[in-house]
């Protein structure tokens, strides 16, 4: 038997008995999904703490796909989870709860300043995709494909004025439009939509931007079957206000 103790717990995997499957597996992480259909992440001792997250006290060279296969059952009773089979125990009992909030700004930043530190990101990482590609010997990957980037920010740009002068059919028909854009488990519309989320939430600090906000996340839920299951469960958790240790730091 494989025994670890839990560093960490987020708050959304504490005081509950479940039973589930394993969904997926990684190297440095592996999700384990509940009868409800909700997704636990377990995580290896070096990556950022999560809402959903389970973050082991594990050896340095750790890598869970090496012990664990989709489709094994999971039980968790009394501060124990057991994955039966490769008969891996885990101790939650001495876990620190994790649980990070927002901050909540009453002043503006110009839109300017935004604007330009968000045109400076998309240089970066446009320039660094133009070198990936000219070192690639390789058929470049989707990730490396030059034309994405841009259709990603000019998506993400109509989503940040149309929700600056609350236009709201613009705004719901633009996030649709992201919800699953771009490759990986989380693609990258997605991810965008997780900080953009959480940024809107920081600024809502009066009752209009608030009643956005609550529309947003509505917008949102009714349509998270457009993405995967990894990335549906991050989207969700964003509609919660729950963010992850990354997101809450930037």
């Amino acid at each position: 038997m494989q025994i670890f103790n839990a560093i960490t717990c987020g708050f959304n995997t504490t005081n509950t008995n479940f039973t589930g499957r394993i969904h997926s597996v990684f190297t440095t992480a592996c999700n384990i999904q509940t009868l409800n259909r909700r997704l636990i992440t377990l995580l290896v001792h070096s990556k950022p703490d999560q809402p959903c997250g389970i973050r082991l006290a594990t050896p340095k060279n750790f890598k869970f796909s090496d012990w664990i296969k989709s489709g094994h059952r999971v039980f968790c009773q009394e501060g124990y989870l057991q994955i039966e089979e490769p008969d891996f125990l885990i101790n939650m009992r001495l876990a620190r709860i994790w649980r990070r909030a927002l901050p909540i700004y009453s002043y503006r930043i110009s839109d300017t300043h935004l604007i330009n530190q968000y045109q400076n990101v998309v240089q970066l990482l446009l320039s660094i995709t133009e070198k990936k590609k000219a070192d690639e010997k390789q058929p470049r990957s989707k990730i490396l494909d030059a034309q994405f980037l841009p259709t990603l920010y000019s998506l993400s740009k109509k989503l940040t004025l149309s929700a600056r002068i609350n236009d709201r059919p613009k705004t719901a028909s633009t996030i649709l439009s992201l919800i699953g854009l771009g490759p990986g488990l989380t693609p990258w519309g997605d991810d965008f939509l997780c900080g953009f989320m959480a940024g809107f939430e920081c600024f809502a600090e009066n009752i209009e931007k608030k009643e956005t906000l609550d529309w947003l996340r509505q917008v949102l839920t009714n349509n998270l079957d457009a993405t995967s299951d990894i990335s549906k469960s991050i989207l969700n958790d964003a509609i919660l206000s729950q963010h992850g240790e990354l997101v809450v730091e930037t």
